[in-house]
């Protein structure tokens, strides 16, 4: 047996897949010739076609690993790839018309989470929800809690007036350029923000002692360019040096510096205007107006500022400008030594009405007997009303108390008054401080056919305010809108015990802007039909 198993030789192979070619192409095509061999092709298409299935398999299921179709589950807010915004509420998504109102509608500050459109044709849909015109994105702080973009540039909100324009702003206190908020003040800002140095011996610089402006006091130069004396008019027109005319610059804003006064009309009424408020001044027809406006050195051609009154009353209201009843003046002589603690001196940088004289002060009605330290000037307005004069009697004060209830609303001294035609005058900052801003002002967005304010100029995005007494989102466009609760305001992503997200200001000059609906869950989950 073993000789007749013989090794299969390679023609024998190669003749017996030549005779199963033929007998398969017979079989197929009923011809044995094997002129071509179509089969070959269709075998060589069935293993190409195999190979690209595989390939095209494999792909398919590495992108459903690295990049599977969005389905976000139960996200609350989601995304579809067509762009619409849905909002989740007990499995029902409803439409939303902007993030902010999805934001109030689910009570979480999440973002959007995308899913594809074909995902989200097979949940429930509910009726459309939202706030139509609340402000599509809403400031936060930073991801690890630290100040927001406005509060770390130094956002204050402020409105400002010249001639018979009305803006509000939310521009940092030491100004910015167009090139961005909170950017370095150039030049032309440094120069603009001047020193006024005044000739008069009982007037100040219209600027702070320690700075130039609010915020960049290390880095302002100034260009003194005007003087003020008592009741005269104090330029505040900047003297700009080598100015970029490439960029529309924003003038810092400087503070009403002791000395330093401006004289307004509204409500019927005049008013005395420092950097901490007004305070109203007796009718100019009674004898206290007549004195008070004479000791002040206000005249018929001292400059008047007449703002609309709703810009008016953003300033704080001090106590009004009134003479105390005093039953006598009394003028302390140089040699009288019974006045403990006053002889040799004067009230604080004032001078005495006479070159024999060292102290002035008045015998109060109430109480009775009771004396109070006047400066030179309110001596003058009460000697004009007429009030009794005498010298004191040797040793009369020391036998007489002080009076601890300090009833006099006056000013010390006579201030220089701004002219208001010379620059814009603002109400800035959480306290409303009273200041200037040198022309000209930013152009802004439009607010409509505002009566009082007519223009808005912001960081370029939405702020958050906080008055105290209440939350705030200002939007890119200039509306207000009030956030009612603490739910509302976590809602919307802010902590309202971190006060580092926003940026203080005052509601007397928020409530100028046009109101918008209220940031409130109630309201954005109100249908829309």
């Amino acid at each position: 047996m073993g000789g007749l198993l013989r090794p299969t030789t390679k023609a024998q192979v190669t003749g017996h897949a030549f005779l199963l070619k033929r007998v398969t192409h017979g079989l197929v095509f009923g011809d044995i010739r094997m002129i071509h061999e179509p089969l070959g092709a269709r075998r060589r298409g069935l293993i190409f076609g195999l190979g690209v299935c595989t390939i095209g398999a494999l792909g398919a299921v590495a992108l459903a690993f690295l990049a599977p179709q969005p389905n976000p589950q139960d996200a609350p807010i989601v995304r579809t790839e067509s762009g619409g915004l849905y909002a989740q509420i007990d499995g029902v998504y409803h439409p939303v018309v902007n993030l902010t109102s999805a934001h109030l509608i689910v009570g979480d500050a999440a973002g959007a989470v995308s899913i594809a459109d074909e995902i989200l044709a097979h949940r429930p849909k509910g009726v459309p929800l939202g706030i139509p015109d609340a402000p599509n994105t809403v400031p936060a702080g930073t991801p690890e809690g630290g100040d927001s973009p406005a509060r770390a540039a130094g956002v204050e909100i402020g409105v400002c007036h010249h001639g018979h324009r009305t803006i509000i702003t939310a521009l940092p206190a030491q100004g910015t350029t167009a090139r961005g908020v909170g950017s370095t003040v150039d030049q032309h800002l440094q120069s603009a923000v001047r020193a006024l140095t005044p000739t008069d011996k009982h007037s100040t610089s219209a600027l702070p002692e320690d700075g130039r402006s609010r915020a960049a006091d290390s880095t302002a130069s100034t260009t003194p360019s005007a003087t003020a004396a008592p009741g005269t008019a104090v330029s505040s027109t900047p003297t700009p040096a080598g100015a970029d005319v490439g960029a529309e610059a924003i003038a810092p804003f400087v503070e009403l510096a002791p000395g330093h006064a401006i004289l307004a009309r509204g409500f019927g009424a005049q008013w005395l205007v420092t950097a901490t408020g007004r305070a109203r001044l007796p009718e100019d027809t009674t004898p206290e107006g007549i004195a008070i406006r004479r000791g002040l050195g206000i005249t018929p051609v001292t400059p008047l500022w007449v703002p609309p009154e709703e810009v008016l009353a953003a300033l704080r209201e001090n106590p009004p400008l009134q003479v105390p009843r005093v039953r006598t003046l009394l003028t302390l002589p140089r040699d009288d030594a019974g006045a403990p603690g006053t002889a040799g001196t004067t009230a604080a940088g004032d001078e005495a009405p006479g070159a024999d004289t060292i102290a002035t002060f008045g015998i109060l009605d109430e109480p009775e007997g009771r004396v109070v330290r006047l400066s030179a000037t309110q001596f003058e307005i009460l000697r004009m009303l007429p009030t009794p004069v005498r010298p004191a009697a040797p040793g009369e004060l020391s036998h007489v108390i002080d009076s601890a209830a300090l009833p006099i609303h006056l000013p010390e001294k006579a201030p220089g008054f701004i002219d208001p035609a010379a620059g814009a005058l603002c109400v800035h900052g959480a306290q409303a401080t009273v200041g200037t801003r040198a022309l000209p002002l930013p152009q802004g967005v439009a607010l409509g056919d505002g009566d009082t304010v007519s223009r808005y100029s912001g960081p370029g995005h939405s702020v958050l305010v906080d008055t105290g007494g209440g939350w705030w989102v200002i939007s890119d466009t200039g509306r207000a809108h009030a956030v009612p609760t603490e739910a509302d305001a976590r809602a919307l992503g802010w902590d309202p015990d971190n006060d580092t997200v926003s940026i203080p200001g005052d509601y007397q000059i928020v409530r100028l802007l046009p109101e918008g609906p209220a940031l409130s869950r109630e309201a954005a989950s109100r249908p829309r039909y």
